[in-house]
């Protein structure tokens, strides 16, 4: 079985300078382009060696796996950030991703302050680049 560390020291050296909440921490994953990235991977010429015989089994025991793991019901976080107009007849503090006014200009500090839109959801983060 393949593994990241090269030893086990490196590996309790990894784990103890991880955050205990970040090794917990659920990774969403897009399985389907695991499953292609898996496939992409296998051997093209098989020579049919009880090695490759086995990496073969191994092969489709990972798909396996893969596609019988219950599908966790998340959504695509939306990024953007804060716009403000206040040169205009509309002017105001608006969401770059739903483009709606969400506070009067006489509230910017509040707005600003905000880290999600109050209309669509979006993480006021600055954009996707600031992901």
């Amino acid at each position: 079985m393949a593994t990241l560390w090269r030893s086990e020291e490196e590996r309790e050296e990894y784990l103890k300078n991880q955050s205990e909440q970040e090794v917990k921490k659920p990774r969403y994953i897009d399985a389907n382009l695991l499953l292609e990235e898996l496939e992409d991977s296998r051997p093209i010429n098989w020579t049919g060696s009880e090695v490759e015989t086995q990496a073969q089994f191994d092969f489709d025991v990972f798909k396996h796996i893969i596609g019988y793991q219950p599908t966790a019901d998340v959504a695509e976080v939306k990024h953007g950030e804060w716009i403000q107009l206040d040169e205009c007849a509309n002017e105001g503090i608006y969401c770059s991703v739903c483009h709606k006014k969400v506070y009067k200009i006489e509230y910017a500090n509040q707005a600003l302050k905000s880290k999600y839109c109050p209309n669509c959801g979006a993480k006021m983060d600055g954009g996707i680049s600031n992901v």
